[in-house]
């Protein structure tokens, strides 16, 4: 048996799930039609990743490790999908894998260009986005911290988003545009 994770790395591998899981879910929901199956082998892929985390090679994207697990956790249940009339094949769960990878890919693309955005985004603007989306609290409680209106911050967070949608979009853009 191994090793029980310390508290950095239960919080670190804590981090990894949430925001591989849902990746990992519709890869595994494209492949398994029953949604109690498909959940119940989302479970088991957390499980296996948590016992298999000292393992991890930081270096490695933790989604695409986990997309590897989940493959072949799916290939393992094979037999048991087999029996029923849905048609699977290890070929389908390879396409499957790559478009979930190109969605992500995409989604990694945004979150760039996001960091980049808010990068130019001043120190008032920076604190409100950080105490509404980090420390999750609403545009009364900031307005409260920061000595505002409630409707200064609720405007305030409608013109960042505008702004940081149209920021996105544009480096998004460009992006595109390179060979």
């Amino acid at each position: 048996m191994s090793e029980p994770l310390s508290p950095a790395d239960q919080e670190l591998f804590t981090r990894h799930w949430t925001q591989a899981s849902r990746m990992v879910g519709d890869y595994i929901g494209s492949l398994v039609p029953n949604f109690h199956e498909a959940e119940d082998l989302l479970q088991n892929v957390a499980v296996v990743l948590l016992r298999k985390y000292p393992q991890y090679d930081p270096a490695q994207p933790f989604a695409f490790w986990a997309m590897g697990i989940a493959r072949y956790e799916v290939l393992g249940r094979r037999r048991a999908f087999a029996r029923s009339r849905t048609v699977f094949t290890p070929d389908l769960a390879e396409q499957a894998a790559e478009v979930v990878q190109e969605l992500d890919a995409e989604s990694e693309a945004r979150q760039r260009a996001l960091r980049e955005c808010l990068r130019s985004v001043g120190t008032k603007a920076s604190d409100v986005l950080r105490l509404r989306y980090q420390e999750a609290l609403e545009p009364q409680d900031i307005a409260g911290r920061l000595g505002v209106s409630a409707v200064s911050i609720r405007v305030m967070l409608s013109r960042l988003r505008s702004t940081l949608q149209g920021c996105i979009q544009s480096r998004l853009a460009v992006s595109e545009q390179r060979p």
